[in-house]
């Protein structure tokens, strides 16, 4: 009884956070070039660190409501991504980077499933579990030079919006709404990019993590 209290206190609190008002969060500035800023353009958009899609525009609601994916902690979040997928408040990708299980990045960074999914913590996730642990190409080729066009297919598998140099296409391209709108050619420069930041922070004394996200385009 008390563990059933518990989940209708969680899924209320939830309903209530869907509803509230957003926090306002200017759109973000990303500096071009970088792999940040490709995913402001071929994903999350103006909406930014408050970006989600339902997954289905099949069976499920509009993407249109606004709704305070930044104010949200982790444990609502993952409430909505595990609803069925034609629910009608399921969330599927969320956030700028469109992180489809906040589960996982919760478990790389020891975080508590009351942490706010804020910019901070999204720019977290991306660094250091996105394109780092998940996606192992990405850093590879970023801290050791090996291997960009492997990171550029990978990019393109973590980010739908992104082409894959590998295919020509996006990694996704067909699977549901899915279409890549960012050239494979941008973004093998920003891997490029990437990669020259790395280096040249490294050389200046900056730590990995730190000097990892810069050439992200994530500043800490």
């Amino acid at each position: 009884m008390v563990k059933l209290y518990h989940l209708i206190g969680v899924a209320l609190g939830v309903v209530v956070m869907m509803a509230s008002k957003p926090e306002v969060i200017a759109e973000p500035v990303v500096e071009k070039g970088t792999l940040k800023h490709l995913i402001k353009v071929g994903e999350s958009g103006k909406r930014g660190y408050n970006s989600y899609n339902r997954g289905s525009t099949r069976c499920a609601k509009s993407n249109r409501a606004n709704i305070n994916i930044a104010g949200m902690t982790l444990d609502q979040i993952a409430y909505y991504q595990a609803l069925p997928t034609c629910h009608s408040s399921k969330l599927l990708a969320v956030g700028f980077y469109q992180d489809i299980d906040v589960r996982r990045c919760q478990r790389r960074l020891k975080l508590s499933g009351s942490t706010v999914y804020s910019s901070a913590i999204q720019d977290k996730c991306f660094a250091l579990y996105l394109v780092g642990d998940k996606q192992p190409a990405i850093s590879r080729w970023i801290t050791t030079g090996k291997n960009k066009k492997t990171a550029g297919h990978y990019a393109s598998a973590e980010f739908a919006g992104l082409e894959s140099p590998i295919l020509r296409r996006g990694y996704h391209d067909g699977n549901g709404n899915n279409k890549a709108t960012v050239s494979s050619e941008k973004v093998m420069a920003a891997l490029q990019n990437a990669r020259a930041i790395y280096v040249k922070k490294r050389a200046e004394g900056v730590g990995h993590d730190d000097a990892y996200a810069e050439a992200l385009g994530v500043t800490q």
